[in-house]
């Protein structure tokens, strides 16, 4: 294989070297993800082949140049070829230095992103335990409130109870000792019974005027 040959297969090696890191860079790089995809692990593989296929070549280049010189005893030609496959080894070497720089960027950058949403994500789980505790404590709190309140009402109800039923006693207990004061006195007990049948003789014309008077209303429709 001549020296052109394979210096034009070095030339399209490094030019989609090139472009490869470009886009590695401004696609990747730029915009980190929090894990690497299908599409950013296939560049990376593939600028690492650029560059292992580059160095094999060189190498053997190299070694082809030495044997051409050590043959024909040209140096001038031999040192000017030999002088361009070390400029394309100087790039070589840049170029492997720029993709390492671009992984340790990334990783770096990815290593922060995570870190960052790890935060918020115990940060997030902190904020909602702490949520769940007011809101059990609250629950308790109103709880206990309540059941105080329900402690209040039910002895409030027993006092009126209570008090309800002595009055009743103290009523029942007068109403029996009036009676009975009343039914001592001489003539009480007449003037009462004689209250007591005027009170019904007047129930019983009431009935009747009552009675009267809605059989006529119904009469007159």
């Amino acid at each position: 294989m001549s020296s052109s040959t394979v210096r034009s297969q070095l030339i399209q090696l490094e030019n989609s070297t090139k472009k490869k890191l470009a886009t590695y860079s401004s696609k990747y790089a730029q915009y980190v993800t929090k894990k690497a995809n299908f599409k950013e692990q296939e560049l990376d593989e593939s600028i690492e082949k650029l560059l292992n296929d580059r160095e094999i070549l060189l190498n053997n280049i190299t070694a082809d140049i030495g044997r051409e010189q050590e043959e024909d005893g040209i140096h001038n030609d031999g040192d000017d070829l030999k002088n361009k496959y070390l400029k394309h080894k100087h790039l070589l070497t840049n170029d492997q230095k720029e993709l390492n720089n671009l992984r340790s960027c990334i990783n770096q950058e990815r290593n922060r992103l995570n870190l960052l949403i790890s935060v918020k994500k115990d940060l997030l789980t902190n904020n909602i335990s702490s949520t769940e505790e007011y809101m059990n404590d609250e629950s308790m709190r109103i709880d206990k409130q309540t059941s105080v309140m329900d402690k209040l009402i039910q002895d409030a109800l027993n006092s009126k109870n209570q008090i309800m039923e002595q009055s009743n006693d103290i009523l029942f207990n007068t109403n029996s000792r009036a009676n009975n004061l009343l039914q001592k006195i001489p003539g009480i007990s007449n003037l009462l019974a004689r209250i007591n049948t005027r009170r019904k003789k007047n129930l019983v014309i009431m009935s009747c005027l009552i009675g009267i008077c809605t059989f006529l209303i119904f009469l007159s429709f």
